[in-house]
């Protein structure tokens, strides 16, 4: 904003905003807002400017220049600043494009483990199965070539008998032969 002011005599100005100082009126003045110094060819006119930086829509005013010309206070009819926000299109900076690509890497790297956890598990399940069948096989296998079992007490004293060794054998008992007559007639006196 521009101030041109045509007035003889020593000046001094001071910029306002809604009749308040500007230098009061932003919190960041120093760093926002730059009040060019007043210069001029003619020592009758002074001009100066109001210049600030990243408006927002708080800046919305009407700013005035008001002059001091030896008592006598002159100020114009300002310039009214309408800031309004306008929708800006979103632009992807490269870090919001690397973390969705992190994002998607990460992702696809914990579906990867899940499918291989679930395939593993499969995996495992197919391995008892063939166990199974193997032991069952072998099973088959190992009772086709033994020799049958017979069933019955002979075989089961049979097997006691030669389980406890020497010492559980029974004594077969020798049946005693009986005279027979013609052993009396033989032993006869003559």
């Amino acid at each position: 904003m521009d101030c041109t002011i045509n007035a003889a005599g020593a000046k001094a100005y001071t910029w306002l905003k809604n009749n308040l100082e500007v230098k009061q009126a932003f919190p960041t003045y120093k760093i926002r807002v730059t009040e060019k110094k007043p210069t001029s060819n003619d020592p009758n006119v002074l001009w100066t400017s109001l210049e600030i930086r990243n408006v927002t829509e708080c800046d919305s005013a009407t700013y005035y220049c008001k002059v001091d010309n030896v008592g006598k206070i002159v100020q114009g009819g300002g310039t009214i600043l309408t800031v309004t926000r306008v929708k800006e299109k979103v632009k992807c900076s490269i870090n919001s494009v690397l973390i969705g690509v992190s994002a998607a890497v990460i992702a696809l790297l914990c579906i990867s483990l899940i499918v291989v956890s679930l395939l593993l598990q499969q995996r495992k399940k197919v391995c008892i199965a063939l166990q199974r069948q193997f032991v069952a096989y072998i099973t088959e296998k190992s009772t086709e070539s033994l020799p049958l079992k017979t069933k019955g007490r002979h075989k089961r004293r049979e097997e006691s008998a030669s389980s406890s060794g020497q010492a559980g054998k029974k004594k077969k008992r020798k049946v005693k032969e009986l005279p027979t007559s013609s052993d009396y007639v033989q032993g006869a006196r003559p």
